[in-house]
This record gives C-alpha cells, structure tokens and sequence, in this order.
C-alpha cells in the first residue's frame, strides 16, 4: 500500500462499550461535549452500511491516570 492510498484510509476511534458521557468541562475549560461509547461490532456495521471495509481493527487499554478509564477501538476502513 503506498503512503498516498493509506492516508486516503479514514480511521474510526471510538471509546468501547455502552452509553454517552457529557462534559461541561474539560481541563479547565467550559465545553459543552457528549461522548457515545459503542462496541466496535456496531461501528463496523455503520461503517459497511456507508459503504466502507474495516482493513484492521485494534483495541487497547486506556492510560492509567491520563486517559478516560474505558477501553479504546480503532478500526480503519476502506471504500469498497
């Protein structure tokens, strides 16, 4: 895969699981944000029904002490 062809790839990042998560604030700042958490099944069916292919798909822990306490999914797609 050339450089060029792998950043026309989008790549989803969803924090794992069930539910939203709102913020008003945010280091120090008034945000007003709403996270919805969603299981990377779910996401790779959205991503199919708009026509795209998950190429890889991988989950991880999140940073102890910096990152929201939940795990993350990244599946990158690709246009069929």
């Amino acid at each position: 895969m050339t450089a060029r062809a792998a950043a026309a790839m989008p790549e989803c990042v969803s924090e794992r699981g069930r539910g939203t998560d709102e913020r008003d604030e945010w280091h120090g700042e008034e945000v007003d944000l709403d996270f919805r958490f969603l299981q990377p099944g779910a996401l790779r069916r959205v991503l199919a029904g708009a026509g795209l292919v998950v190429e890889a798909t991988l989950e991880r822990e999140p940073i102890a002490g910096v990152e929201a306490q939940t795990r993350r999914a990244y599946l990158l797609a690709r246009r069929r």
